[in-house]
């Protein structure tokens, strides 16, 4: 190796070093930030406003509804231009959304226009959030080696589990000295600084790769979608995707199903700290297992926690949060070893519509969920997110490794 390719290997050394270090402050202080924006703290929010639970699971499917459509039609967003840049500028309005609903918590009233304009603000952000999921799984491809993705993905999870965990903490606190309005009255100003954060170190980040010139992006467009149809670790995962997606829309309205329980929102803001350390403990075990056991051993251990669901049905509030902190363990051991098993499967070349796709099919999968939570009785729903979960894990666990091996 001569000194110029001594000097351009360790340059791209610090340029990646670089990126690392603007990932991690970018995906926690997304992660926090959007804490708010959907999930257990919003779900408390409606009901402290005074919503009642159907009215709650029909605001997380019009969530989940616009943000499936979003990701489908613009599922090759990512391939034209700097997924980069393009990424960084979908924070901007999810933040600024957030200071919309300041006013909401001021007001304190459930009245249909605030669960209009609740609703609407929500559907925005999961409009603005598709792109930026469109983008997400093709920006690791241009800011860092893919065999690094799967540890920078479990360093990312800790530390923005550690914040979020204080976050949580901090939250149940103050739920026994203020009223919960009164509290995410600050928590959304606090979520639209975080983004802003996130907007200025994503958009900081160097790509690494070239990029790729116009017309053979125009090219690749018309040949995408039967590329994709043609690929097995694509067709053969349709169904676990969905059921994967369901699995995971069932635990998003757990706060919701609580509440249905007859547990109160003391318990609900409880499970924002549960949901953290749960995130936290998973994040540590993954980075600390994922270079000795393979992700597909991860992948089958969190469907398999992922299967207690239905002992929330328990009628005892620390049983609830401990089988709830169970279960969070296993979804995030999931959300952290698919996609690293994935990207290491996938070409570069189809990853923009491949994960698009395949988010699309995830997403659909929890709008089924959350749909559902509002007709048919609590045990059934938890039921099928257990035994739709177990199926998606197996499934893989064993087309990705069928897929890979074909490949060698």
């Amino acid at each position: 190796m001569n000194r110029i390719e001594i000097a351009e290997e360790n340059m791209l050394s610090g340029d990646i070093k670089k990126n690392k270090i603007k990932a991690i402050i970018a995906y926690t202080a997304r992660t926090v930030a959007l804490m708010c924006a959907s999930g257990t703290l919003m779900q408390t929010f409606l009901s402290s406003l005074g919503f009642e639970s159907s009215l709650i699971y029909l605001h997380s499917t019009l969530l989940q509804a616009a943000n499936v459509l979003t990701i489908i039609l613009a599922s090759g967003w990512a391939n034209n231009g700097s997924p980069i840049k393009k990424s960084a500028f979908t924070t901007i309005p999810i933040g600024l959304l957030f200071l919309c609903y300041v006013p909401i918590a001021i007001a304190n009233h459930a009245t249909p226009l605030t669960y209009v304009l609740l609703a609407a603000f929500g559907i925005l952000q999961q409009i603005a959030y598709g792109f930026f999921t469109v983008c997400e799984y093709k920006t690791p491809y241009y800011i860092y080696k893919a065999d690094e993705y799967g540890m920078m993905l479990s360093v990312c999870g800790i530390i923005s589990s550690v914040f979020s965990l204080l976050l949580g903490y901090f939250i149940t606190f103050l739920t026994s000295k203020f009223e919960f309005t009164v509290i995410m009255k600050f928590a959304f100003i606090i979520s639209a600084v975080l983004m802003l954060i996130a907007f200025i170190a994503i958009y900081f980040e160097k790509s690494l790769r070239k990029e790729t010139p116009e017309e053979t992006v125009s090219e690749n467009k018309k040949n995408m979608k039967v590329r994709l149809l043609k690929t097995p670790v694509f067709t053969r995962l349709i169904h676990a995707n969905l059921m994967r997606g369901f699995a995971t829309g069932v635990i998003s309205v757990l706060a919701a199903v609580a509440l249905d329980l007859g547990h109160t929102e003391t318990l609900t803001a409880s499970m924002v700290f549960a949901q953290s350390l749960a995130s936290l403990a998973a994040c540590a075990f993954f980075a600390m297992v994922s270079k000795k056991i393979s992700e597909r051993a991860i992948v089958i251990a969190g469907s398999l926690f992922v299967v207690l669901i239905p002992l929330l049905l328990i009628k005892d509030s620390m049983t609830f949060l401990i089988i709830y902190t169970v279960i969070i363990v296993g979804r995030t051991l999931i959300d952290y070893s698919v996609p690293s098993m994935l990207l290491k499967a996938v070409p570069v070349e189809i990853a923009g519509p491949y994960h698009a796709w395949r988010m699309a099919l995830q997403n659909a999968g929890m709008l089924i969920a959350t749909s559902l939570a509002t007709v048919i009785p609590v045990p059934y729903l938890l039921a099928a997110a257990a035994v739709f979960q177990l199926i998606s894990g197996v499934s893989f666990a064993k087309v990705v490794w069928t897929y890979t091996q074909n490949k060698m």
